[in-house]
This record gives C-alpha cells, sequence and structure tokens, in this order.
C-alpha cells in the first residue's frame, strides 16, 4: 500500500428510532400528562404514552419510581392546583355539601320537581347528571337527576381528616410498639423451647 493511507472506519452508535434523550423526555412527559389525566393509572398513563401495552404495567411502575418522573409529576400538580386555586378548605366544603344534600330541595312544595334555574346553588352543585327528553319542539321534561353517593362522600372525608388512620392502627400485631431487642429475645425463647437452633 503504497501512498495511501488508510483511513480507520469511525464507529457510530446507531440509535433505535424513538429513543432519543429527545424522544424520552416527550414520552415521560406524556406518561405523567396521562396518569394525572386518568387518575393514577401508571399502566394506562404507559399505553397512553407510548409504551407497549404487554409490558405497560412494568413500564409505569418503573417510571414511577424514577425521581425524575416523581418530580414532573409533584411539579406539574403543584401548576394545576396553582392555576385552579383549588383548596383543601374548597374540597372540605364540598364534601360536606355533598353529605348534607337533602333531595327534598329538588321538588316544590306541590311535589313537582323544580326546573334546574330555580335550586339553589349547593343543590345544584351536588347534582352530577341530569337526564332530559324534548317533544322534538320545546317541551322538556327532566326523567332522571343524578348526585354523588353520600357513602362515598363520607370514605372521602373521613380519609381526608384521617380518621382511618386510628382503625389502621388498631388492627396492628399485638407485638406493634414493642422493642425489637425484645421481639427477637422472645423469637429465640420460643425456638429454644421447640427445640429449634
Amino acid at each position: 500500500m503504497r501512498g495511501f493511507a488508510v483511513a480507520a472506519k469511525k464507529q457510530v452508535a446507531r440509535v433505535k428510532a424513538g429513543t432519543s434523550k429527545e424522544a424520552a423526555e416527550k414520552r415521560r412527559a406524556d406518561f405523567v400528562e396521562a396518569f394525572l389525566t386518568n387518575g393514577g393509572n401508571a399502566k394506562q398513563a404507559a399505553i397512553t404514552a407510548g409504551f407497549s401495552p404487554r409490558t405497560a404495567d412494568y413500564t409505569g411502575s418503573t417510571l414511577l419510581k424514577e425521581p425524575k418522573v416523581s418530580a414532573l409529576i409533584d411539579h406539574r400538580r403543584r401548576d394545576l392546583l396553582a392555576a385552579s386555586r383549588l383548596t383543601t378548605e374548597e374540597l372540605a366544603k364540598d364534601l360536606a355539601r355533598t353529605i348534607r344534600f337533602d333531595p327534598r330541595k329538588l321538588y316544590r312544595d306541590d311535589g313537582t320537581l323544580r326546573p334546574i334555574h330555580e335550586l339553589d346553588d349547593d343543590t345544584a352543585l351536588c347534582l352530577t347528571g341530569i337526564e332530559i327528553t324534548t317533544d322534538g319542539k320545546t317541551l322538556v321534561t327532566t326523567k332522571k337527576l343524578k348526585w354523588e353517593s353520600k357513602t362515598t362522600a363520607r370514605d372521602q372525608a373521613m380519609r381526608m381528616l384521617g380518621m382511618f388512620e386510628l382503625d389502621n392502627r388498631q388492627k396492628g400485631s399485638p407485638l406493634d410498639g414493642l422493642p425489637r431487642e425484645l421481639v427477637q429475645a422472645m423469637v429465640q425463647r420460643l425456638r429454644a423451647l421447640n427445640g429449634q437452633p
């Protein structure tokens, strides 16, 4: 090989389509949005973000453990909270309104259903659905009214106020609260009495 220099072949790492840093960041952001939108279902959020449905359960769980994703979720929740100006006090008032909802306020004294525009604000805010029918022209008849379950609202309020924590603590082991050394000594003593090493 006189007079010819052989250029060394430069190795270039090939990247699979859709696996660049930018694509990964976009998928994480899509996952966070889907996770917050669907009520916290990590598997469904992973599928929505474009991950394989076959491995979505594992992928969703793994993404939630990533500090970067956790930080994104926390940041996005703060942004949403600030944008909506929703407060804990407002949520508590809404739950109280639902618990205290009285369906009698939906009716007039003569037993006929009040039109929606005649309902007071608290009663109207408790409604979650209205089914109406028309005669094809102007007559509108309300067929069904739906409102939040008082049982669900009570459960949510009790969680919010920490009332289940006391019940959960009472269901603990009789050994809860004992020093670890004492429990280990008891285990060793029981093993010795049963002839186990």
